[in-house]
């Protein structure tokens, strides 16, 4: 049940990189005020669709990132203790605890990093020639899109990028290095 959970975020999660990055490519085309009202309608879209995502997960992933840095602290704890034979089935579980974490951080960066991209992309499209309400529009919209589109976890205190992730593994290697001093 967990893996699906983790599946579905990760695909929707995908969902939304790939939205961006298609918005920004049709910035860098456009030509009139009809296509720059369809990239708004766009954005809009890809942030009612961000921001129902995070809805979806904020609890879930939350609960998930709590568990894996627990998990893999109690792992690093047995792991200490326990003979070689057993390492063959705590290894590639700490590893899955891990990735599931990672994964979800790395595709919350992308999204991030691509999200910022937005207004480059719009200054990039042809506005040169253009009328003075459409550069207005534009100028609107690049302002409007300079916040970058991610998802937060833990009522908003953390933002699910790279950064998290180092300091998800750092926070459970301090843990680890408390139980193993306990000990």
């Amino acid at each position: 049940m967990a893996s699906i959970y983790v599946s579905i975020l990760c695909t929707l999660l995908i969902e939304a990189i790939i939205q961006v990055a298609c918005l920004k490519e049709r910035l860098e085309s456009i030509e009139d005020r009809r296509c720059l009202e369809e990239c708004i309608d766009h954005y809009s879209e890809i942030t009612t669709f961000t921001k129902r995502l995070h809805h979806i997960c904020k609890i879930g992933l939350t609960v998930v990132f709590v568990t894996g840095v627990i998990n893999i602290c109690t792992t690093l704890s047995l792991m200490l203790e326990v003979k070689f034979i057993e390492l063959v089935f705590m290894v590639p579980y700490l590893s899955e605890m891990i990735m599931i974490i990672y994964i979800h951080c790395f595709y919350g960066s992308i999204l991030a990093t691509e999200s910022e991209d937005i207004p480059y992309s719009s200054f990039s499209s042809k506005w040169i020639n253009a009328d003075y309400s459409y550069k207005k529009t534009l100028a609107l919209f690049m302002v409007f899109t300079k916040r970058e589109i991610s998802i937060k976890l833990a009522g908003g205190m953390f933002t699910m990028t790279l950064p998290l992730f180092v300091q998800i593994i750092r926070t459970a290697y301090a843990y680890f290095n408390v139980l193993q001093s306990v000990e």
